[in-house]
C-alpha cells in the first residue's frame, strides 16, 4: 500500500490541514501566525480566569434564565459565547464570584471611546505590560491598583500609535 499523504497524521493536525485546505487559496504564515496567538489567548483566559456560559453568569447573578445580562466582556471559544471570569468579583461576605466588578462599567464606556472591540479589550487587560512592570497584566492589578490608574494604563496601551 502506498504511504498516502496526510495518513497516520495526529487527529489535530489533520483538522488544522483541512481547515486550512478549505480556504482553497494560499494561507500567509501571517494570518496562520495571527489565528495561532488567538486560539493561545483563548486558551489562557479560559485557564487563568475561567470562561463562563451565558448560564453560568445568570446563574452566578442570580438572574432569571433569560434575564438581559449586564454589558459584560464577551468572545466566541469553540462556538459558544462566552464571559472572562475576571470580570466578576466576591460580593461582601459571599464565598463565591457573584457580582460584576464596577470597574468594569469604565472599561466598556472607554472601549466605546476609542472603538475597541471586546477582544481587543480583553486581550489589552490579559496581557502583560510594562506599565505596571513584573510582567503583571491590569486584571492582574483590579484588587490592588486605584481605578483612575488602571484606566490611564488602559488607555494609554489601546491608543498607542507607532
Amino acid at each position: 500500500m502506498n504511504d498516502v499523504e496526510g495518513q497516520g497524521q495526529p487527529e489535530r493536525t489533520r483538522h488544522l490541514v483541512e481547515a486550512m485546505e478549505s480556504f482553497g487559496r494560499q494561507v500567509s504564515p501571517q494570518l496562520a501566525r495571527s489565528v495561532q496567538a488567538t486560539v493561545n489567548l483563548k486558551i489562557r483566559i479560559r485557564e487563568d480566569y475561567g470562561l463562563l456560559s451565558d448560564a453560568d453568569v445568570h446563574r452566578m447573578l442570580g438572574l432569571p434564565g433569560g434575564a438581559e445580562l449586564p454589558d459584560l466582556l464577551a468572545l466566541v471559544y469553540q462556538g459558544n459565547v462566552v464571559f472572562p471570569g475576571f470580570q466578576f468579583e466576591r460580593a461582601r461576605g459571599a464565598g463565591e464570584l457573584s457580582t460584576v466588578r464596577p470597574f468594569l462599567v469604565q472599561v466598556r464606556a472607554l472601549a466605546r471611546e476609542v472603538g475597541c472591540d471586546d477582544l481587543d479589550m480583553i486581550t489589552a487587560l490579559t496581557s502583560p505590560t510594562t506599565h505596571l512592570g513584573e510582567g503583571r497584566t491590569l486584571v492582574d492589578c483590579l484588587d490592588d491598583t486605584d481605578t483612575d490608574i488602571l484606566l490611564a494604563k488602559l488607555r494609554s496601551s489601546l491608543t498607542l500609535e507607532w
